[in-house]
């Protein structure tokens, strides 16, 4: 048995900071600690059971971290370094070793387990945490976090005030979630049901799943509440009005029974004209002051993750959440718009527009559009003769998606990409798998049918170079400098000259990992990046 001490030399801030047991003493102290407090009376026989006593105080303080019957609040350091991790991955259960290589520790999974009516299958029924314990155990087997999204449908409750929705078009997920999408009809059963779930998973020691290793602190509210059709999540009536009161609804019951987990809302779909009065009204009332962390999604809408517009958005209405991208994925339909910015731009310098060779553009740093540009016209790739960019290219935008989003604010990044369970543009996925016959849809791929493609190197290079980061600054467009457990790593690309306070022998990373050594004088930027260091 690995046995884990609560505590770190320089412990981190979490949900779950408790100084009570956080001691930085050893064993040893403890054990002393407890023999002067037993040893003061003069009374022999007192002093003699200290010799039984003890032992038993050295035993409860060195149980594995995470153990301890009800009323221990579980404590974990693993989770608290986790914590402080940026990266993650969305539905990522059937590649947990490849998340374990790259040494990335959160997932969201999509729909998840989080299931109203999967778990309270009939009205005032017992709960049936088989389905949810089994994920949750299989994550925390494979050292990984999970950031649970809520699901408040349950078809006994939805059919007293609500109708079945058409399958068309494209109602997701009705195997899973029903064919309903309305708030809960009985928000008492609701709330209830939402008090036992994070009560389950909070590890806080009473009435816990058995075994659980790691608690769930990040509680998200549904899904893109601001998608009111195609392929919908939440259907109100009115829209704000209703999720609105969802929130509330969901936020005080987790607060009541864990007040420091953190609520999310449904990620943000879109911040376009027909979507961002949603969320102006969500967030300037009193939506705004039940969520902790607030989530966006991007899905082929550029590679600037919609931040800038989520930044606009929060700056107008006085907001300084924690931003969270739950869910990055690049399709084919983002391919023209990289294409077509990439044409223009060897337009604007002379040069022939051709299918071909956008490395052209990304060693004259060329390669993305400029900060904020919006999304063209629908394109057909086939109509237009185009094929898909390369991997090299896409590593390219994959480090500049996620360092720039890191620039502008956001402190976790979800990407869908890890493997082709989720339809992704194939070169921009980190491995691709084939899928055995006869095996089924949720069993987990074998990683011998697996392959590493280029992407899987940038982004593993850039978790090991920037996670952890204490906090990042942009320099100038294409240059920031983060600060990573004290040292400076910077991340260039472009036609920028290098930043002044970069000086003398350096380390030079690609993006791949490769490393070298160079006087600063002598570095020429492109358009894929480069990690520089500091030499030893």
């Amino acid at each position: 048995m690995n046995l884990r001490w609560r505590g770190r030399s320089a412990p981190l801030q979490s949900p779950l900071h408790d100084s009570n047991f956080n001691f930085r003493s050893s064993p040893l102290d403890i054990l002393q600690l407890r023999v002067i407090i037993l040893t003061v009376s003069e009374n022999k026989t007192k002093r003699a059971k200290i010799i039984i006593i003890a032992p038993v105080v050295l035993a409860i303080f060195l149980l594995p971290a995470g153990c301890g019957g009800d009323g221990n609040k579980l404590q974990s350091a693993a989770f608290q370094q986790y914590e402080q991790s940026h990266f993650g991955f969305f539905s990522a259960y059937k590649s947990y070793p490849f998340m374990d290589e790259l040494g990335v520790h959160w997932e969201r999974p999509h729909p998840g387990p989080f299931i109203w009516g999967a778990i309270e299958k009939e009205r005032g029924g017992a709960y049936d945490w088989s389905q949810v314990d089994n994920y949750v155990r299989n994550a925390q087997k494979n050292g990984v976090q999970i950031v649970a999204t809520i699901w408040p449908y349950a078809d006994w409750d939805q059919q007293q005030c609500h109708v079945k929705l058409p399958s068309s078009p494209r109602l997701l997920f009705s195997a899973q979630l029903g064919d309903y999408r309305g708030k809960p009809c009985d928000a008492g059963a609701y709330q209830q049901f939402v008090k036992a779930l994070v009560d389950r998973y909070d590890g806080d020691g009473k009435n816990d799943m058995p075994g659980l290793k790691y608690p769930i602190k990040y509680w998200e509210v549904d899904n893109e509440p601001d998608v009111a059709g195609g392929s919908l999540f939440f259907k109100g009536n009115p829209q704000t009005k209703d999720y609105l009161e969802l929130l509330q609804e969901t936020h005080d019951a987790i607060k009541q029974t864990d007040p420091d987990a953190k609520v999310l809302n449904g990620g943000i779909a879109y911040l376009n004209q027909q979507d961002t009065p949603f969320w102006q009204t969500i967030l300037s009332g009193p939506g705004a002051k039940d969520i902790d962390i607030l989530t966006i999604h991007a899905i082929e809408l550029g590679t600037d993750l919609q931040m800038p517009a989520l930044n606009s958005l929060m700056s107008q209405l006085g907001l300084h959440q924690p931003v969270w991208v739950t869910e990055i994925q690049y399709l084919q339909s983002f391919e023209p718009f990289l294409r077509q910015w990439a044409g223009q731009t060897r337009a604007n310098a002379g040069i022939n527009a051709t299918t071909n060779g956008l490395g052209a553009d990304m060693s004259a740093g060329k390669f993305l559009p400029a900060a904020g540009a919006g999304m063209p016209p629908p394109h057909n790739p086939a109509s237009l003769g185009l094929q898909g960019l390369s991997q090299d290219q896409w590593s390219v935008v994959l480090v500049q998606s996620f360092v720039q989003a890191f620039g502008r604010g956001a402190t976790k990044l979800f990407y869908i990409g890890l493997d082709n369970s989720t339809p992704t543009e194939p070169n921009s996925l980190l491995v691709n798998c084939r899928v055995q016959p006869g095996a089924g849809r949720n069993a987990p791929f074998n990683p011998a049918d697996c392959q590493r493609q280029k992407p899987f190197y940038a982004y593993k290079t850039m978790v090991d170079k920037l996670d952890y980061f204490d906090s990042v600054r942009e320099i100038a467009p294409g240059q920031y400098r983060f600060s990573v457990h004290g040292r400076k790593v910077y991340v260039l690309w472009g036609g920028q000259p290098l930043p002044a306070e970069i000086k003398g022998k350096v380390k030079i990373t690609d993006i791949y990992g490769r490393e070298r050594e160079a006087a600063a004088a002598d570095i020429m930027l492109s358009g894929s990046p480069i990690y520089v260091e500091p030499a030893k």
